[in-house]
């Protein structure tokens, strides 16, 4: 009950909230509002629409242990999601121009100039990035982009290149050949991580 209780609560102030933002975005310079909706039979009815909000099953802990490791999840993946984003929309856009030059050697040198600028971008940010962090981000680049980690070096960079990191990574018990399967306990924990934090629930 007292669930239900806060579950219409919430959807109450929802609407009220979804009500003002729309209102406020149709005012009108002579002082009217202006709002959506739709005639149902000698009335009219107001169109609010609301965001999409995703509930998943109560989580339970075993131990004090499983509850930290949880939480460090959480913290790991907001903080290296949106790299792994970044890496899919990049890499998007570089297959679609790559596709459009005419030779290996445009290719490569286009490449080079992204490799540069994404270096300066990101690489003092990754620098900082913990073990576990990283292993997560690899994971989650194969998640986003269809492609692990040791693959994109390898496409960029050529496979000796790829090699060599994938000897220094598995010195760091890490693996750039890391893939996202979604049937595991811990894949299925971290896409619902994602759903949440795609909606800002998170």
């Amino acid at each position: 009950m007292r669930n239900l209780l806060r579950l219409t609560l919430f959807l109450f102030f929802g609407l009220l909230a979804a009500h003002r933002a729309q209102a406020q975005a149709y005012h009108l310079s002579d002082g009217t509002v202006m709002m959506r909706g739709h005639y149902l039979g000698d009335d009219s009815l107001v169109y609010v629409p609301i965001r999409e909000v995703v509930i998943f099953r109560k989580r339970v802990f075993k131990n004090k242990r499983d509850y930290e490791n949880y939480w460090r999840l959480v913290r790991n993946l907001k903080k290296v999601y949106p790299y792994a984003v970044v890496a899919r929309n990049r890499f998007r856009i570089i297959d679609s121009v790559c596709a459009t030059l005419p030779s290996d050697f445009a290719r490569r040198r286009y490449i080079a100039k992204q490799q540069q600028e994404l270096s300066k971008e990101f690489e003092e940010q990754l620098r900082d990035l913990t073990f576990s962090q990283g292993r997560l981000l690899f994971k989650l680049i194969d998640r986003e982009t269809g492609r692990t980690t040791y693959e994109i070096i390898r496409q960029f960079r050529g496979g000796l290149t790829a090699t060599f990191w994938q000897g220094v990574a598995t010195v760091f018990s890490s693996d750039l050949k890391t893939t996202f399967d979604a049937t595991t306990q811990e894949n299925k924990m971290i896409n619902e991580l994602i759903d949440l934090y795609e909606r800002g629930q998170l």
